[in-house]
């Protein structure tokens, strides 16, 4: 197989991994020449080839860079080419395998243009219209590697007298001529219609039905290569969750009872009340629930609290521990009316009894029409809760209690021109980390195979004081979604969904995440690492037209401990 270029594409990669995954179970060994760099994404793809790489140089035309393969391949020995658009799903007859030359198909002289090209040209290289022979190449070799490399000579020869003859001319029209004067017979594997497990796409490769079905079949025979191929940028991870960018991770042991799915679990660590907490939300059936787990050594949890929060369902949960008790963002809606999810601020006291549940007043969130409202966030800051609504643009608004009074709001517009992977929306509760209050966000993007959205993470850092001024991000994701080696039920999103955070005193981050609805895991971050992943944010901030442009003074809570 052949994949030379300076500028490799998805529709092009994905061809050649879905090609080079049905080979490789019916033959086995397959080599692919290519370039270094195209090498390194397909290593990442795990299609087991052996890569032979070469340095990219323009070739005229295009063909010439398979015909130089096809010469490496003769004098290695006898050996089968097949081109990247075609799919072999079952064995070759052995005539095939064993002939002295091989290609796919007799073509007629109607199919090649030589309008334009020299007569001498013609007259060297190009069968007479009477004794035509040539033929598609999508399967080319055979045995007889002498007269394949005279014919791979004569044919780069060619070329480098008639740089603009079209492809298909200087490789198959030649190859004909070429084995027409050694009396080197060529056997096709077919003559008109292609047998049972032989596909070649040809002209139809870029049709949008096409795409799709590559697209979905690679889903089905080859995941890894997949995930590997679903970004035009290399350096998006990829591949099982717990081993993306090479920082430790694992699953929380949550003992779900039978029924029970436990996901988006949401750190809250705090010493003074017994040690790490987990919320963890449970689905069961229609209801959705909270439930908080103490944890013990990181990843054995035991259930101590299932929040008694009224009627309605509760998720994604977002926790502080701030003047005595537990402040709490999550989304409610009634039973049976998921069209109507609100935010709402809640409070427990430190053994997780109810004592407040309020719906704030912004983002029209207080309305009983309109848009959802979900992943809200929140932290405190100079003896105030702060709620997080958006995170592009960046608003934030200072709280008064537990009544979700609102006393101030922020909006800060910037620009993440990279970050093309979804809309960003909350994650976990800002952290305040040498002068920078930090957040994990998520997005998705929709996907048409039957998994239907992936799910990315990404981090942010905004000042510690108003407006919240974003100056920091990652501008590609620092976690993928993916079900590749990683934990989930039969139907499930493909989702990494970032809840909840903390940070050691080694500078390391340990960020709780729900993966693919189905188990709650996470990841073990330095920061040194997460800051050399981010590029600053330079943008002119506008005021919010709901406020003056000059911040006012900010009452003091008489709370101890402000």
């Amino acid at each position: 197989m052949t994949y030379i270029t300076d500028k490799p594409t998805l529709p092009r990669l994905r061809e050649l991994a879905l090609s080079a995954t049905l080979l490789g179970r019916v033959f086995g060994c397959i080599r692919i020449h290519t370039t270094e760099e195209i090498a390194a994404r397909l290593r990442s793809a795990g299609l087991g080839c052996e890569l032979i790489t070469r340095p990219y140089q323009p070739a005229h035309p295009w063909s010439l860079h398979k015909i130089r393969t096809y010469a490496i391949e003769a004098e290695i020995g006898p050996f089968l080419h097949v081109d990247n658009d075609v799919f072999i799903h079952k064995q070759l007859p052995q005539a095939i395998l064993r002939a002295p030359v091989v290609a796919q198909s007799f073509e007629r002289s109607n199919q090649y243009s030589l309008e334009g090209l020299p007569y001498s040209w013609i007259a060297e290289f190009i069968p007479k219209r009477g004794e035509w022979q040539a033929f598609n190449m999508g399967i080319f070799g055979g045995t007889d590697t002498d007269a394949i490399l005279v014919y791979a000579k004569v044919a780069m020869l060619a070329a480098a007298q008639c740089p603009s003859a079209e492809p298909n001319v200087v490789e198959q029209a030649i190859m004909g001529k070429v084995m027409q004067k050694m009396a080197a017979p060529v056997t096709a594997l077919f003559k008109d219609d292609a047998p049972d497990g032989y596909t070649h796409l040809m002209q139809a490769k870029d049709d949008r039905e096409t795409l799709e079905r590559v697209l979905w079949r690679l889903w089905y025979e080859n995941p890894r290569a997949f995930d590997a191929f679903s970004h035009e940028d290399p350096s998006v991870p990829h591949g099982p969750l717990l081993k993306q960018r090479g920082w430790k991770a694992g699953y929380f042991e949550t003992d779900p009872r039978p029924g029970e799915v436990h996901s988006n679990p949401g750190y809250v660590g705090y010493v003074g009340i017994g040690g790490d907490w987990l919320s963890v939300r449970v689905n069961e059936g229609e209801n959705t629930r909270i439930e908080m787990h103490h944890v013990n050594h990181r990843r054995v949890t035991m259930r101590k609290f299932q929040l008694n929060a009224g009627p309605l369902n509760l998720e994604d949960a977002r926790f502080v521990f701030w003047i005595n008790r537990f402040w709490m963002l999550a989304t409610r809606w009634p039973k049976s009316r998921m069209d109507f999810q609100r935010c709402h601020l809640l409070t427990f006291d430190r053994d997780f009894k109810l004592l407040s549940d309020v719906r704030p007043t912004i983002e029209n969130n207080h309305l009983d029409h309109g848009p959802q409202q979900k992943n809200w966030t929140l932290f405190f800051h100079q003896c105030h809760i702060h709620i997080e609504s958006r995170v592009k643009p960046h608003n934030v608004a200072v709280v008064v209690g537990p009544e979700g009074t609102i006393l101030r709001r922020y909006s800060s517009p910037w620009d993440a021109p990279e970050w093309v992977y979804g809309s960003m929306s909350g994650g976990t509760p800002p952290k305040l980390v040498d002068g920078l209050f930090w957040t994990f966000f998520h997005s998705y993007l929709p996907q048409s195979v039957p998994t239907r959205r992936r799910y990315y993470v990404g981090a942010m850092a905004f000042e510690p004081n108003p407006p919240f001024r974003v100056v920091k991000y990652t501008p590609v994701p620092i976690l993928t979604g993916t079900r590749v080696e990683t934990a989930a039920h039969p139907g499930s999103l493909v989702v990494v969904f970032p809840v909840g955070s903390g940070i050691d005193d080694t500078q390391t981050w340990m960020v709780t995440s729900g993966i693919n609805d189905s188990v709650c895991g996470y990841h073990l971050i330095p920061h040194a690492e997460l800051v050399a992943l981010c590029k600053p944010v330079s943008n002119e901030v506008k005021a919010d037209p709901g406020g003056p442009g000059v911040v006012p003074a900010i009452p003091t809570l008489s709370v101890a401990g402000c």
